[in-house]
């Protein structure tokens, strides 16, 4: 029973999909500066191929809005869209895209994405469903306007034209919102996606809704395109690589949280090197039969796990309608509704919202609650592309002022555990009247070492009394040579200051380099072995007799 139960959710996610990708295919096309035809390709064979290797059972491969936007912006300086030339330009980019990918599958690039935290896929994915469910306004509204901008861009363009408004087109699109929403929570195994398109096309159909004003898919064409050679401009290829690199990034960011995402939710395996070469090898074959650069499609992917995809064979069935409809059926899906088609994207927006991812990440830390928030805002307000650059942008600042940033804590001398700890622990009985101990963690290199110099100088204004520091170097494991250098000069700055700076620690590693650089000549008398020597010997006077037990 679950296998049969799993088989026919698949069937009907299926043909439930493909009466959604082929006239979005269509309109993505378009966008790109191609003809309907190459979207209708990219949406058939392609898919086919991710299959091989990718391992979401969600991810709907095809065109995306961005990426046919980013393919536009990219090529059409060079050529005019539409025209042959442009054209061979397109089907070259795609081809570099799918090699790139399956390249890095081959090689276990997808590392790179664990470059991102988590707070900035979350927040590029809420923000990117809030920008889907918005951009379905026009549609629902029935308002012809320039989709072309950021979510404030595209709201702003509605409200100039609400005179426009359609009521029969709000009116279809609102109730098939509401019933899709109202059976998916009463009735969650029922095909409510595909009964409520199969109903709003015989009603438009019997009432010619689409001589009133609502629109509809309409004539898809007549042609299935041929086998082609995409590399017939090889001089273009260093033009070409600033979109080429662009689409393989919002490709992957596109596709690769979501699928992390759902395959966390539902429990599924999810491999990023295996997604990278199902994808290039859908980007390949696409370049050879007339598509153009596909991904997984956000929406498309939440509809296809709202609707009870459980394994890869609902894509597979897709794929197989969308070519059957090409070869046999084209008039089938003329009286679609376009209102119709937009509730279905809306309801699967709606089901990624988490709001309690928000509320964890500010209760674990208030750095990633704010990461996710800004790129949320950003990928809003700005554009899906911004939201990404500063997603990947943030990430990478984050992890560098993690790693680069050593931990450095001042120690006192605590009486009851008799050993040295935070200051924090022991209060201000354990400090020293002339002195300061600091602890460095971690590896001291050109990138960091000016932060324990800033700690120095900073004890050095706060305590005028001070006449040494001791610097406990047990946790550093390596020292390369501009952090040697900076120490030296620290040593010497402190005293001329009449400070003298006391290092103890050692580790054998950083002990050898320093020798063969002749410290011992140098430093011998401040270096020591641990932190109750190094005390021995800067209490020549035994002041800290009661405080150090052991003296």
């Amino acid at each position: 029973m679950p296998k049969i139960r799993s088989i026919s959710g698949d069937l009907i996610t299926g043909l439930s999909m493909a009466t959604i990708l082929v006239p979005f295919s269509m309109a993505y096309s378009v966008n790109a500066g191609l003809p309907v035809s190459y979207g209708l390709s990219a949406a058939a064979i392609p898919p086919l191929m991710y299959l091989f290797f990718g391992t979401s059972p969600y991810l709907s491969v095809g065109p995306v809005a961005m990426l046919s936007l980013i393919i536009f912006q990219g090529c059409s300086p060079f050529a005019l869209p539409g025209t042959t030339e442009y054209i061979s330009l397109v089907l070259m980019v795609t081809f570099m895209v799918g090699a790139i990918q399956l390249l890095a599958g081959f090689i276990r690039a997808g590392f790179i994405m664990s470059f991102l935290s988590q707070a900035v896929i979350n927040g590029f994915t809420y923000g990117a469903a809030l920008v889907i469910f918005t951009s379905q306004f026009r549609h629902v509204l029935g308002i012809d306007i320039n989709p072309v901008g950021s979510m404030a861009q595209i709201l702003y363009r509605i409200f100039l034209n609400l005179r426009e408004l359609n009521v029969l087109s709000l009116s279809l699109g609102l109730t098939s919102l509401v019933l899709i929403l109202t059976i998916e929570r009463k009735y969650p195994r029922f095909p409510a996606p595909l009964v409520v398109v199969v109903t709003g096309s015989i009603m438009t159909y019997l009432l010619r809704l689409d001589n009133l004003g609502v629109g509809v898919v309409g004539d898809i064409g007549t042609s299935f395109p041929a086998f082609v050679f995409p590399l017939e401009n090889l001089p273009m290829i260093p033009h070409l690589l600033p979109v080429t690199f662009t689409l393989l990034v919002v490709g992957m960011m596109e596709s690769v949280p979501i699928s992390r995402h759902l395959a966390s939710r539902s429990r599924k395996k999810f491999h990023i090197d295996a997604e990278l070469k199902g994808l290039g090898l859908a980007n390949l074959v696409s370049s050879f039969l007339s598509g153009y650069v596909v991904t997984g499609g956000l929406a498309r992917t939440l509809f296809n796990y709202r609707s009870g995809a459980q394994t890869k064979i609902s894509s597979a069935i897709t794929s197989v309608l969308v070519i059957i409809s090409l070869v046999m059926f084209r008039n089938i899906f003329y009286y679609i509704p376009q209102p119709v088609l937009s509730s279905l994207i809306m309801s699967s927006a709606i089901s990624l919202y988490m709001t309690e991812d928000v509320r964890y990440l500010y209760r674990v830390g208030k750095t990633d609650g704010t990461v996710l928030l800004l790129t949320f805002i950003t990928t809003i307000f700005v554009g899906v592309q911004w939201g990404l650059v500063l997603g990947i942008l943030l990430s990478l600042v984050l992890l560098l002022h993690k790693h680069i940033q050593p931990c450095t804590e001042e120690l006192g001398y605590s009486r009851q555990e008799d050993q040295f700890m935070e200051m924090c622990k022991c209060g201000e009985k354990g400090s020293f009247d002339e002195g300061v101990i600091l602890r460095a963690k971690g590896d001291l290199h050109f990138a960091n070492i000016h932060y324990l110099e800033d700690l120095v100088h900073e004890k050095i204004l706060e305590k005028p009394s001070l006449v040494w520091v001791l610097l406990d170097m047990k946790d550093v494991g390596d020292m390369d040579g501009v952090a040697v250098l900076k120490m030296e000069e620290l040593i010497d700055r402190c005293k001329s200051n009449n400070i003298s700076l006391h290092i103890s620690g050692l580790q054998s590693e950083v002990k050898i380099r320093l020798d063969i650089l002749g410290w011992p000549e140098k430093y011998g008398s401040t270096i020591h072995n641990d932190l109750k020597s190094a005390l021995n010997t800067i209490d020549s006077e035994k002041k800290y007799d009661p405080f150090i037990r052991f003296i």
